[in-house]
């Protein structure tokens, strides 16, 4: 026998086993195979802010007169009054915005080289009823004392809060130079 007929039919041999298992297979009762479920989804992400909506405010009326309706102005609202225990800012009319300047009344000298600088405070405009800090500290009044050395500077910070509750904040330096001795 030839090596080209011993080839050819080893090679009808192994096409007719294999169908053999494929036709096998397909005789035979098929296994349940479970199916696939898909992973439950996320539920959606709401990125947008919740917004409140009211009705339209209706223009105020007089019994037997009509008021024109103009949309594009604004009509007047009733504002809420505080809650009981709660704390109002005053209702007060601005004169201009806050300004806030000072002046050095006087440096003087004290015992071991400590200096004393005396501050006055300026401030105009805002709603009036003034409070002052220095350093974020309240003061009594608009003129006050400041500690320090002689020799070195007065580097700080003056705050003014107006009664309306505007307030401005201007740091400072000012040179600790004594009189002599």
């Amino acid at each position: 026998m030839s090596k080209r007929l011993s080839l050819s039919i080893g090679l009808v041999m192994l096409i007719v086993a294999s169908m053999a298992c494929s036709f096998a297979g397909a005789t035979a009762e098929p296994t349940a195979v479970p199916p696939t479920t898909a992973p439950p989804s996320p539920p959606p992400i709401n990125t947008l802010p919740a917004v409140a909506t009211f009705p339209p405010i209706a223009p105020p009326t007089v019994a037997g007169e009509e008021l024109p309706t103009d949309t594009a102005t604004p009509t007047a609202t009733e504002t809420p009054q505080p809650s009981a225990g709660a704390t109002a800012k005053p209702n007060v009319a601005s004169s201009g915005p806050l300004s806030v300047r000072y002046e050095v009344v006087k440096i003087k000298r004290s015992p071991d080289d400590q200096a004393v600088m005396t501050l006055r405070v300026i401030a105009t405009g805002g709603a009036g009823g003034y409070r002052y800090f220095h350093d974020n500290i309240r003061q009594a009044g608009a003129t006050f004392d400041v500690l320090g050395r002689c020799g070195k500077p007065f580097v700080h910070t003056i705050k003014v809060t107006s009664a309306s509750g505007e307030s401005v904040a201007v740091p400072y330096f000012e040179a600790g130079t004594c009189p002599p001795v």
